[in-house]
C-alpha cells in the first residue's frame, strides 16, 4: 500500500519527510534552495556523510515549518549548499539564531559546478581518505532529474555527485579528476544518462584521457534513466528494492529532500509524470513488486 509524504508547500514536504526518516533527531542539517535546483543537486552525498536530512529554504527566508523541524531534530550544525545568490545572509542569520545552533557553514562556489566540487571536498574532509567512498557519480548540471535519481545512493554511500556540462567538463571538476593537489581518490565514476545528457567526448575524456574507470547508466528519458539508476543502486551493498520512493520528474523540490531520505531508509527512487504513471516506472515497479 503506497503512503504519501506531503505538505502544503515544498518546504513543508521536506520537513514531513525529515520527521518520518529522522524521527530520532539529527545533529546536522543540510540546507538547500527550494527555488532553484542548481546548487542543491550535489547535496545528497554531503547529507549522507553527516547522517543529515536535506531541508529547503527560500532565498531570503527560513520557512517556519523548516525552522520548527530543525528545532525538533535538535540539530546543532547546519551546512548550507549554495552561494548568497541562492541562500542569502538573512537565512544564515535566522539559522544562527536557533538555540544551540553553531554558526552555519556555507559551501558555495562561483557556479553549480564549483559548488559540486566543493561539496565533494567537504565529504572527503569529513570522512577522510580511509573512509572515502571511492565511487562518484557524474550528472549534467543544467537539468535536475538525473542527479535527483542518484540522491538515494549518494546519501547511503556518502557519494559525491559531480556536475558537468553536456559537452565539456567544467574546470572545477577537471581539477578534482586530473592529477594535482585537488585530485579526488576515485576508482569509478558512474555517468547518469546517455550521450545526449553527457557527451561521449566528456565520457571518453574521463575514462581514457584521465584514466578513471567510468560506466554509463543510460536511459532514453529521465524516467528510464531513473529506473536504470535504481537498478544499479539496488545492486549495491547499500540499497535494495525493499523500499521504493516515487516522486515527480517534472519538478525538483520533492525528490531533493525525499531522495536523500529514501536513501537513509535503504531504498531507491523512481520518477513519474504527474498525472500518469510513466511506462518506464510502471515496468520497473512490475519487475520488483515481489521484493518491495
Amino acid at each position: 500500500h503506497p503512503s504519501r509524504l506531503a505538505g502544503a508547500t515544498r518546504y513543508e514536504t521536506a520537513a514531513a519527510v525529515s520527521r518520518r526518516d529522522f524521527a530520532g533527531g539529527a545533529d546536522t542539517v543540510v540546507i538547500a534552495s527550494g527555488e532553484g535546483f542548481a546548487d542543491a543537486l550535489s547535496a545528497a552525498g554531503l547529507a549522507g556523510a553527516y547522517d543529515a536530512p536535506i531541508l529547503l529554504v527560500q532565498r531570503t527566508m527560513l520557512p517556519v515549518a523548516v525552522r520548527d523541524e530543525i528545532v525538533r531534530l535538535g540539530a546543532t550544525r547546519c551546512l548550507v549548499v549554495g552561494g548568497p545568490a541562492v541562500v542569502d545572509s538573512t537565512v544564515l542569520a535566522a539559522l544562527d539564531s536557533i538555540t544551540g545552533m553553531a554558526t552555519p557553514v556555507r559551501i558555495g562556489g562561483a557556479d553549480r559546478y564549483e559548488t559540486s566540487a566543493l561539496v565533494a571536498d567537504a565529504i572527503l574532509t569529513k570522512d577522510g581518505w580511509a573512509d572515502w567512498p571511492m565511487i562518484a557519480a557524474m550528472a549534467r548540471g543544467d537539468v535536475f532529474a538525473d542527479a535527483l535519481a542518484l540522491a538515494p545512493i549518494a546519501w547511503a554511500a556518502k557519494m559525491p555527485i559531480l556536475l558537468t556540462a553536456t559537452d565539456y567538463l567544467p574546470a572545477p571538476i577537471d581539477d578534482r579528476l586530473a592529477d594535482g593537489p585537488r585530485k579526488l581518490p576515485l576508482y569509478l565514476i558512474a555517468f547518469a544518462g546517455g550521450p545526449s545528457a553527457i557527451s561521449d567526448e566528456v565520457f571518453e575524456y574521463v575514462r581514457d584521457g584521465l584514466s578513471i574507470p567510468a560506466d554509463r547508466l543510460p536511459g532514453s528519458t529521465r524516467y528510464e534513466t531513473a529506473a536504470v539508476i535504481a537498478a544499479w543502486s539496488a545492486g549495491s551493498p547499500w540499497l535494495s528494492y525493499d523500499l521504493v520512493g516515487i516522486a515527480t520528474g517534472e519538478d525538483f523540490p520533492d525528490a531533493l529532500g525525499g531522495g536523500a531520505a529514501i536513501g537513509k531508509a535503504g531504498g531507491v527512487l523512481l520518477l513519474t509524470q504527474q498525472g500518469t504513471l510513466t511506462s518506464f516506472t510502471d515496468d520497473a515497479l512490475a519487475d520488483v513488486v515481489d521484493e518491495t
